[in-house]
């Protein structure tokens, strides 16, 4: 069985196998008896990276070793290096595709943890992570989690409220006011130190080219606004009519509109010879809905928007760890955001359909009670 464990739980065996040698040891042999695979992922990754301390990240490195064989969507044999919305427009495309010539419920399988670390020697390639450059891409990364964590933030007794489409405001702003907001805007690039050691550092190139056209873009919205009002401004930005959106949330809009661009990159990315109107035909009829990662991701968004007025970081790498639910079979979170998918797995008319063993699944911090959660699940007896 695959299973996708909790950051937390890591931090634990980690602490266990150090502190607690003999009850980790008993733990790591009852896993492999139990045929339980490691689901590992680039978010998982990223939090074991995230930690200051280098000492306690090449523990953590060493943990993994225990734990081979065990699947990952990167490294030995990995098929995809796309993300997972990739992959999942990719497999709604295909069915689209099989439906098109006539042949109705196609299973599409989806592989996403198609890598197989197989021995301790695969696992020592992770160190190479351990280098300045993505230091300061995580870096950037965790910043704009908190930039975006605070601008969402509102008062503790104070509801959650969405903007709808329809409040925008139409009348063109000023020019004072737009060469102010870009001003500021460049003001706020250039007193970044983390963005200013990577543009000073030796890959400079690279990071200018990833950030210039985002920048760009943003300017160019901001004129826009100058020149026709922030409503229409911004159904340029993201491509959409916002008359006919009507009183939709601008949550919404901005989801489904960041889905589309994704949508288009990727048909744009198919293969030369791919009829261009067959697939114009089926990418109109690929919704979020028909990537169910994708999907649940953005569902938990909006439930932790709604349900926290002041928010962590962290939720922007726990939202990522559940694009991953529907393609392992146990599957672990914290018991805050185990609350919320359930509640969002309830409601009548999403895309998934899963199995108790699936979970999701909380433990309190304690290996006893990993134990003897995956026992229960598993089926196969006491660890």
């Amino acid at each position: 069985m695959l299973v996708y464990l909790d950051h937390s739980h890591f931090v634990l065996l980690s602490e266990a196998a150090l502190k607690a040698p003999e009850e980790f040891s008993t733990f790591v042999s009852a896993w492999h008896d139990q045929g339980l695979i490691l689901a590992l992922s680039r978010v998982h990754l990223m939090e074991m990276r995230r930690h200051a301390d280098p000492a306690v990240r090449v523990q953590r490195y060493r943990l993994l070793e225990h734990f081979v064989p065990f699947r990952s969507e990167i490294g030995p044999n990995a098929q995809n290096t796309q993300t997972i919305v990739e992959i999942e427009i990719r497999a709604a495309l295909t069915r689209r595709l099989i439906e098109h010539f006539g042949i109705k419920d196609a299973n599409v399988s989806v592989d996403i943890f198609g890598g197989m670390f197989s021995d301790v020697g695969d696992v020592q390639a992770l160190k190479e992570l351990e280098a300045p450059v993505f230091d300061g891409v995580l870096d950037l990364f965790h910043e704009g989690a908190k930039a975006s964590v605070d601008a969402l933030s509102r008062p503790l007794d104070q509801p959650y409220k969405p903007v709808k489409t329809s409040d925008l405001p139409g009348d063109p702003i000023g020019k004072k006011e737009a060469e102010k907001a870009i001003e500021d805007l460049e003001n706020a690039l250039g007193n970044d130190p983390t963005l200013s050691a990577l543009l000073s550092g030796p890959h400079s190139p690279a990071v200018r080219n990833a950030l210039d056209p985002i920048i760009d873009g943003i300017k160019d919205f901001i004129r826009d606004c100058e020149n026709v009002g922030p409503a229409k401004a911004y159904g340029h930005f993201i491509g959409a009519d916002l008359s006919a959106l009507g009183n939709q949330s601008m949550d919404r809009t901005v989801y489904e509109s960041v889905f589309r661009d994704e949508l288009k990159r990727v048909v744009h990315s198919l293969p030369e010879g791919t009829s261009p109107d067959i697939v114009s035909s089926l990418s109109n009829r690929v919704a979020v809905r028909d990537c169910p990662g994708h999907w649940l991701s953005r569902e938990l968004d909006m439930e932790i928007r709604t349900a926290e007025p002041v928010q962590d970081p962290s939720n922007v790498y726990d939202v990522d760890h559940v694009t991953y639910f529907p393609y392992v079979d146990i599957f672990f979170a914290d018991k805050r955001i185990t609350e919320y998918v359930r509640r969002i797995l309830q409601r009548s008319g999403g895309p998934l359909r899963v199995s108790a063993t699936q979970g999701p699944h909380s433990t309190t911090r304690s290996l006893a009670s990993l134990r003897d959660r995956l026992a229960s699940l598993n089926g196969a007896g006491p660890f």
